[in-house]
């Protein structure tokens, strides 16, 4: 009997580990990586990329001209007017980059074909972009690309690309992200295109270039043009160009945006190396050559895979200003923003603090600020252009605001030590 027994107790036993097993496997099945509700979430996703992917292709069939070209204008125009759920549309030409509010990116190349993007690793508010760079999304859905060892802003005010979004390195230095591209805001659609353009006097845009190559001329009749990338030499001195031009715009149009500094550069010591930082202990940075300005903003960081920092070229400032008009947020406006006269008469020497337009600075006011741009004239001063409102609009001078164009020489150190510059900087790893 307890021979029996020990038998059946074993048994028993025996029993209970089988079930447990059997159990196992029936819960590995079911919810493992490859198990059944793993399986259907997986195919519910393939599903909805598929969907996805679907709506594009079909507005891809419908928008190739009668010379039987893929259009790309026509083509934004219709992803915009006949798919929800879309978040943006980056890119003025091939490849275009399209983004749901699922998240799910997607390109789509001059042969109408239609890819899936890997996305970047994502960051909040707050964090770093530790070992690559990294896509941030706001809370209206906004996509920026944060450089590699930049912080997002935690700041209220400072984490919406509709008010700024703002970036510090490990020196504090900061930038404000340039959204490219088409961004759905609210109930309306804002299209801010990477381009180079003359604003009227009510901000309308009167004139525009889209390409590096383009000739962009203030009227129609006029016979000199501006330009970027070739430099000139006038009176012994070349105009320092951007580093490679070409490369800003695919590149930026691919990111769907650039970063563009948030304050005048500011002199971080006596021996000139300079910031792009709050700390109002440094003074902005003037009374330099353009070749030297040139040379800190291409410089600012080491090289590297990442990103790229540059000097701010006709594209970066046209755009900026765009930008900013657009999404203007200032309380007090004394004019649109394209045209807004410098808002100092006398030079602050820390930058100031009213002109202030989606957490970038003194694009209007202040010190004028050295460009890569150029012009075909030769009647006028010099191969360089000064960008932005000085100070000393209102002492008889040229009436100065943030679009101006000032043509100078770049072997001159600037009257009155007004010249200044700002660094942007373009994504390489996107």
């Amino acid at each position: 009997m307890k021979n029996k027994n020990g038998i059946t107790l074993i048994a028993l036993v025996i029993t209970i580990i089988v079930l447990l097993i059997l159990a196992g496997v029936s819960i590995s099945l079911t919810l493992g990586n490859n198990g059944v509700l793993s399986q259907a979430t997986n195919a519910v996703t393939v599903s909805g990329k598929a969907k996805e992917k679907e709506k594009l292709q079909m507005e891809v069939a419908s928008s190739y001209g009668t010379d039987l070209k893929l259009a790309v204008q026509t083509l934004k125009d219709n992803i915009n007017s006949h798919i929800e759920d879309i978040a943006s549309i980056t890119g003025s030409k091939f490849p275009l980059t399209v983004r749901y509010n699922s998240g799910n990116v997607y390109k789509i190349k001059e042969d109408g074909s239609v890819e899936e993007k890997i996305p970047l690793p994502s960051i909040s508010a707050g964090q770093k972009a530790e070992n690559s760079n990294a896509e941030y999304t706001d809370a209206n859905g906004h996509v920026a690309i944060i450089p590699k060892g930049f912080t997002v802003s935690n700041v209220d005010g400072e984490k919406s690309i509709e008010t700024g979004l703002v970036i510090r390195d490990d020196d504090n230095n900061e930038f404000v992200w340039i959204p490219v591209g088409i961004a759905r805001k609210s109930d309306t659609t804002k299209t801010i295109d990477l381009g180079r353009y003359i604003f009227d006097s009510d901000g309308n845009i009167t004139a525009s270039a889209f390409n590096p190559g383009d000739q962009l001329k203030t009227s129609p009749t006029s016979t000199a043009y501006y330009y970027e990338e070739t430099p000139r030499e006038v009176t012994g001195a070349q105009n320092a160009v951007a580093k490679n031009i070409n490369e800003f715009v695919s590149k930026t149009e691919e990111a769907g945006g650039f970063w563009i500094g948030r304050y005048e550069a500011r002199k971080k010591s006596v021996s000139g190396g300079y910031v792009c930082s709050e700390n109002k202990s440094y003074q902005v940075y003037e009374h330099l050559y353009q070749s030297d300005a040139a040379n800190k903003a291409k410089t600012m960081y080491d090289e590297n895979d990442y990103f790229e920092s540059d000097l701010v070229n006709s594209f970066a400032w046209d755009t900026a200003t765009l930008f900013l008009q657009e999404y203007d947020n200032r309380i007090n406006k004394d004019k649109i923003y394209s045209r807004q006269n410098s808002l100092v008469t006398s030079q602050n020497s820390y930058g100031t603090t009213t002109d202030k337009i989606c957490n970038v600075y003194d694009m209007a006011s202040n010190l004028n600020e050295y460009s890569t741009e150029s012009s075909s004239s030769t009647t006028d001063r010099g191969p360089c252009f000064m960008r932005g409102g000085f100070y000393m609009q209102g002492n008889g001078y040229i009436a100065s605001y943030t679009s101006l164009r000032l043509q100078e020489y770049t072997n001159l150190l600037g009257y009155d030590g007004r010249y200044g510059f700002r660094p942007i900087l373009y994504l390489k790893k996107i």
